[in-house]
């Protein structure tokens, strides 16, 4: 039977009657095993490495052969040069064992120095610092194996060191200390952490790491000496009453809460700021509290009553709350804004309130009535309600807007009311030639000197009409009105002009108030000589473009001769409708003038028809008639007519377009 090798360590294992003559070698190379395990060695991992395995055993040891590892070694110093911390690998992941490890790795260059990071397998990890130590021990569970800290958790019954102590977790006491401990830390489930100690001149000394003394307890006493401030992120607690003879106390009692006590010679109590200046001072012996600068709070509430004789002083009682008692010898108050001017002023011995600036409030009320020679107040009776009286040169009352101008005047030592503007209401009521109860008679209005208009009544003008004679009153559009004072006939809705500088004139209003519309071309010439006039419908969503229109065109031609024939041209699947067949001229004596009667242009489920017939001058001088007809391929709601030279501006004319009602 083979030889076999242990799981941890793979020390090899011989079977009876096997490696005969072999076994003084292999049983050296086991002894050899062995003695690593009792064993220390430096372990030099490569320069500035990020990764090192340490390896424990061969994963297959050959059987008779040398299988001496790092990793036997139960004691093993990583030494080398790293530039980041290193992760070392115990391998396998199947060994079982433990080492006391030493991180004596230096820095080589950059900002370390660095740790050594144990790892197995996916599990926990150790990290051991630079210049520490760690007893750690694999638990060879595979590829989850962890690396454990040994001495977690460490309990010992004493702890005797001729040196530091130093941790990076925790020291934790679990029993009391005695009276005779020299120097002890205990605990105790009631008390918590003990220190307890015994010197000539203090039982505890806590010193900083200058060895300067923190904080003393004497020997054999239950005070606490401070050497320094008492900072504290929460609070400081006193349990006791002050004494009369305290020099400098703070103590507590359920009933006074905290207590300052303290005596001086000028002072009992002096409270100062960081710049060593009084804050607050109670002269010793006394009751009052000096504050040397402002006071600023949430609120400052006095409790009791202020005298005459009192200087600045604020006050209070259940009947009068709050009272400001003062004297001085212009005012006994006075009340002043940060630019320390007077915002509030009580003359001495007066009861008026100056007020310099503005008063603005929710509301202002005021509760007696004004008097005939007041300048400007505001008063109030039960009979007449809100008050206002003045005296001017020119006006007793004068109400004004935010510009400073006049809205309403009560000239001086009058009875009249002027408005400057004008007046509105819901109703006015009045009597005599003037207003009456509920209704504006006619007569009464006065537009003579009313602004015009200065423009064309366009269809959003608004009228105000009797609905229905002695109905209400509503407004009612322009739009309305043609209508109505139409009847059977043409409406006038759109005009435009060609001026120079236009290439087309867009009409719209175009919709299912009329079934028919009428376009006229009044004296119309192109800037371009040899152009055409176009003709485009469009919708809502803009002009169509596409190859809609189909059109059936006569040319009667007069020659200067007196010659007259004519000529037929057929437009299929268009997209514009051309007006005459001619290029026009553009002498200043040429154009064209006509009419087009556009038929169902709102019905958007009948085709669209249109009709026209137009004059015009040629370029070559000759005179034209055209007459034409045409219509839409599809059916769309026309909302607009829009008429466009082929080439250039219009120079001069006038497109209008009208609505017929039949009824």
């Amino acid at each position: 039977m083979a030889s076999s090798f242990t799981t941890h360590l793979g020390i090899e294992e011989m079977t009876t009657g096997e490696k005969s003559g072999t076994w003084g070698t292999i049983t050296n190379y086991n002894w050899d095993i062995m003695d690593r395990i009792a064993s220390y060695k430096a372990v030099a991992i490569t320069t500035n490495a990020d990764t090192a395995t340490l390896t424990v055993r061969e994963a297959s040891p050959g059987t008779g052969t040398e299988n001496l590892q790092d990793g036997m070694y139960r004691v093993v110093k990583f030494t080398g040069a790293l530039d980041s911390n290193c992760t070392v690998t115990i391998a396998p992941n199947t060994t079982q064992v433990f080492f006391i490890i030493i991180n004596a790795t230096t820095d080589s260059g950059s900002s370390g120095p660095y740790s050594v990071i144990l790892s197995q397998g996916s599990g926990a990890n150790i990290t051991v610092e630079n210049g520490k130590s760690a007893v750690v021990y694999c638990d060879g569970a595979g590829g989850g194996a962890a690396v454990i800290d040994a001495l977690s958790n460490l309990q010992l019954a004493t702890v005797t060191s001729s040196g530091d102590i130093t941790a990076s977790g925790t020291f934790n006491a679990l029993g009391d200390t005695a009276a005779d401990d020299k120097a002890a830390m205990g605990y105790t489930s009631a008390e918590g952490l003990i220190l307890t100690g015994q010197g000539s001149t203090n039982d505890v000394t806590i010193k900083n790491d200058a060895d300067a003394d923190v904080l003393e307890i004497p020997t054999g006493g239950t005070n606490v000496t401070v050497v320094g401030d008492i900072t504290a992120g929460g609070t400081v607690g006193a349990t006791g009453d002050t004494a009369a003879g305290d020099d400098a106390a703070l103590g507590y009692t359920s009933a006074e809460g905290l207590i300052l006590t303290g005596q001086g010679s000028t002072n009992d109590v002096t409270i100062k700021n960081d710049a060593d200046a009084d804050v607050i001072t109670i002269a010793t012996g006394g009751t009052n509290v000096d504050i040397v600068g402002d006071v600023t709070a949430s609120t400052v509430n006095a409790d009791g009553d202020t005298s005459a004789g009192d200087d600045a002083a604020m006050g209070y009682t259940s009947a009068e709350g709050l009272i400001l008692t003062g004297q001085g010898s212009t005012n006994d108050v006075t009340i002043k804004n940060d630019a320390d001017a007077d915002v509030i002023t009580i003359a001495t011995g007066g009861t008026n309130v100056d007020i310099v600036g503005d008063v603005t409030a929710a509301t202002v009320n005021a509760d007696g009535d004004t008097s005939a020679g007041d300048n400007a107040a505001m008063g109030y009776t039960a009979a007449e309600g809100l008050i206002l009286t003045g005296q001017g040169s020119t006006n007793d009352v004068t109400i004004k807007n935010d510009a400073d101008a006049d809205v309403l005047e009560i000239p001086t030592g009058t009875t009249n009311v002027s408005v400057v503007g004008s007046v509105t209401a819901s109703s006015f009521a009045g009597s005599g030639s003037g207003l009456t109860a509920g209704t504006t008679p006619i007569t009464t209005l006065d537009i003579d000197g009313g602004t015009d208009i200065g423009e064309a009544i366009v269809d959003a003008d608004l009228f105000i009409v009797d609905n229905g004679a002695g109905g209400t009153n509503r407004k009612v559009e322009a739009s309305r009105l043609k209508t109505y004072a139409g009847g059977a006939g043409l409406v006038k809705i759109a005009t435009g002009t060609f001026s120079g500088s236009e290439t087309n004139v867009t009409l719209s209003g175009i919709d299912t108030t009329y079934d028919t519309y009428l376009c006229t071309v009044s004296d119309c010439r192109p800037g371009n000589d040899d152009v055409n006039l176009r003709m485009y419908l469009g919708t809502s969503g803009g002009f169509l473009t596409t190859d809609e229109y189909n059109s059936f065109m006569t040319n009667v031609y007069n020659g200067l001769t007196g010659t007259t024939y004519n000529t037929y041209s057929a437009y299929t699947g268009d997209s514009k409708q051309e007006f005459n067949l001619a290029g026009i001229g553009n002498d200043a004596d040429y154009g064209i003038g006509g009419v087009m009667w556009l038929h169902f242009p709102g019905d958007p489920t009948v085709r669209n028809l249109y009709t026209w017939e137009c004059s015009y001058m040629s370029f070559n001088d000759y005179y034209y008639g055209v007459r034409g007809q045409g219509g839409l391929d599809e059916d769309y709601d026309i909302t607009q007519v829009k008429f466009q030279w082929s080439g250039g501006n219009g120079a001069s004319g006038r497109c209008t377009l009208y609505g017929l009602s039949h009824a």
